[in-house]
């Protein structure tokens, strides 16, 4: 297993079926319903990367900028139901990865993660090869 990934939803279905599309991929998710915990998250299981539901999880662009500072190499993904989000501009061009839109397309998310861990790593693996519809998510 690769990763581990921390995936942050409120919503139990939703973070659990995540974490079984993450596996399903060989990266293993470790599910959180909220940001109080994910110090420890990170330290204890060397995350390298974080999904956060912008809809059920309150995050502001301070919550992002500590987090980067602690964990620089730390890649935050995002996924809601908007495509804005006026009140994290600073986060959503500075500290997170990419913002994917519900519905979520999991071959979407699955490009990301494997774009993430081939950065991360450097390996002598070619990136997945992938054309994505821009409308469906932002990159910062």
């Amino acid at each position: 297993m690769k990763g581990p990934i921390i995936v942050i939803d409120a919503d139990k279905r939703t973070r659990r079926s995540m974490c079984n599309l993450l596996e399903a991929h060989h990266y293993l998710g470790i599910p959180s319903h909220s940001l109080t915990s994910i110090d420890s998250l990170i330290e204890e299981n060397s995350c390298r990367a974080v999904i956060l539901d912008l809809d059920t999880v309150s995050a502001d662009n301070h919550h992002f900028r500590d987090l980067k500072k602690k964990y620089p190499g730390l890649y935050i993904l995002a996924v809601s139901d908007r495509l804005l989000h006026p009140e994290l501009k600073q986060a959503m061009t500075t500290y997170i990865y990419a913002c994917l839109l519900k519905p979520l397309d999991p071959d979407d998310l699955i490009y990301l993660v494997k774009s993430i861990f081939h950065d991360a790593t450097n390996s002598e693996e070619d990136p997945p090869e992938k054309e994505m519809d821009d409308a469906s998510f932002t990159v910062r």
